[in-house]
């Protein structure tokens, strides 16, 4: 495929789609049911993605009517275009003021995922990243039910995050993204990575990766043992790293309510040239299991056939 014709993954919040290379969040707000993610290239913002999983009290064709109303006006009618797999109903709406730009405005609902998405095109874009758009971003656009594990892919970075797991917080650098995610016992995942790998080591050994926590923290860690090697298949590679596991407790004197088993590993993916980290904490059991199976899937996106 041409570098012209190139894409890359999106995903986000239980969405994902792909775009151009060169594209980026310039902003995001909001959580996983209801938030905002504005994409641009270098030059300006192309398209802002809108997202809610709305109540069950949820009518999806008046939704879509009130939304074509409000773009095109009262007699305002969608524009014909396909929906994207598993979107039902969906349309565009074109519209505006004379003395404004044209508005165009595509909107879908996805009852598996019970995603309601809108997706705002800034009609003043480069004529390449509207084409773009209508021939290859809107038609790849999919979700995911909540029984499903949800993928995760910012500045060519990707994760998959197992099901049950929501969203709570992210760190989005150039060469360092993190997010954090709980779960419904009470439990907490955090996936990490660092690039290039070869500047990250020069500033602190692999170990002390773990010691560096992106997101702030109540309960204190105690190492149950030294620290010691680890490997974990990856797409039919083995990447080596170091693992350790101890337990997190709140500061006297509640350390003995709500105590959490630790587990955290990192590994170094030389192909890619970054550093892998995850940490699972749970209050039952220690979950080695969704510690490997998480960095393990990692940048999966780099490893698939692209489209």
């Amino acid at each position: 495929m041409s570098k012209q014709g190139r894409t890359i993954e999106l995903a986000w919040a239980r969405w994902r789609m792909r775009v151009p290379p060169d594209w980026r969040p310039l902003d995001v707000q909001g959580d996983g049911r209801k938030g905002t993610m504005m994409l641009g290239d270098a030059n300006s913002a192309v398209m802002q993605v809108k997202w809610q999983r709305p109540s069950r009290r949820f009518r999806p064709e008046r939704w879509l009517r009130g939304r074509i109303r409000r773009i095109a006006g009262r007699d305002g009618r969608p524009e014909e275009m396909p929906s994207p797999e598993g979107f039902a109903p969906a349309a565009f709406a074109v519209g505006g003021k004379a003395d404004d730009a044209p508005r165009r405005v595509w909107y879908g609902y996805a009852p598996r995922a019970n995603l309601a998405m809108e997706l705002v095109i800034n009609q003043a874009a480069a004529r390449r990243q509207l084409k773009s758009i209508d021939r290859r971003v809107l038609p790849s656009l999919s979700a995911s039910g909540d029984d499903e594990e949800c993928r995760w892919s910012v500045f060519d970075a990707g994760f998959v995050v197992p099901a049950g797991y929501r969203y709570r917080a992210s760190r989005l650098h150039l060469g360092e993204i993190a997010l954090c995610f709980t779960a419904p016992n009470g439990g907490r995942l955090l996936v990490r990575q660092v690039y290039p790998s070869g500047l990250a080591l020069s500033r602190r050994p692999l170990p002390k990766w773990l010691d560096n926590a992106p997101f702030k923290e109540h309960r204190r860690f105690r190492a149950a043992a030294e620290d010691r090697p680890w490997q974990v298949a990856s797409f039919e590679r083995e990447l080596k790293g170091v693992i350790r596991e101890g337990s997190k407790r709140l500061p006297v004197p509640l350390g003995l309510l709500a105590p959490r088993w630790s587990i955290a590993a990192a590994a170094e993916d030389g192909d890619l040239e970054r550093l892998l980290m995850a940490e699972v904490d749970d209050p039952s059991e220690t979950r080695l299991d969704v510690l490997a199976e998480v960095i393990a899937k990692m940048n999966y996106a780099r490893f698939e056939a692209e489209t």
